[in-house]
């Protein structure tokens, strides 16, 4: 009884239009990129590093489309000025928490450069907005719709978990960590902003530390 529940649980999940659409242009894009960028480290070659941006810029016009297509609103999404100073405050918060649980310990030092104005801009604005669409904007709502939300929470962390996978067992697990706590400022404040912030700031410091 137990296998035949998972099964008919995991064919709604499947037949998921917007699974459907999560598997296809980020998980097979993401996946390909990870790959390429490994390779071009074991052969000792130069990435491109304009290839991200792209791949994310060609990921948030798919999402736009979805969005129109299906008619959600910003508002779906998180996208609000409802609990907005809230969701800011207890997304940095908490993502300054997980730094120092994370990073701290490994940290290498820290030295003032104008690039890290950059890769803040670039991690918050490209990286987190878009990956928080996807996950806690977008596929997040849709699990909402068909589990509980806890399930609803470790399925989406376990996606993002293995989003990372290129990363090793460590990444795979501390993304999944992270992946619950962004779940948690999402449904606890219902804004999306937050989250954004708090993906943005996490990237931020574990390159900057590490």
């Amino acid at each position: 009884m137990l296998f035949k529940s998972l099964y008919i649980k995991l064919r709604v999940i499947l037949k998921n239009e917007w699974f459907k659409m999560f598997v296809l242009f980020f998980i097979i894009p993401i996946s390909v990129l990870s790959i390429y960028m490994e390779i071009c480290l074991l052969l000792g070659l130069k990435s491109n590093r304009y290839m991200p941006t792209f791949s994310y810029i060609l990921l948030i016009i798919v999402l736009i489309m979805e969005l129109i297509k299906h008619r959600w609103s910003p508002k779906m999404m998180g996208i609000m000025h409802d609990n907005l100073i809230y969701s800011m405050v207890f997304g940095m918060g908490l993502s300054i928490c997980i730094c120092i649980i994370l990073y701290y310990p490994f940290h290498k030092g820290l030295r003032l450069d104008p690039e890290y104005i950059r890769i803040l801009l670039y991690q918050i604005g490209i990286v987190g907005f878009i990956e928080e669409l996807w996950f806690r904007g977008m596929l997040l709502t849709c699990l909402i719709n068909i589990y509980p939300k806890y399930k609803a929470v470790i399925i989406n962390s376990l996606l993002f978990g293995l989003m990372h996978i290129m990363g090793g067992i460590g990444a795979i697990l501390s993304a999944f960590f992270i992946g619950v706590l962004l779940c948690l400022i999402r449904i606890r404040t219902k804004n999306l902003i937050g989250c954004i912030l708090a993906h943005g700031f996490i990237n931020f410091f574990g390159i900057i530390f590490i």
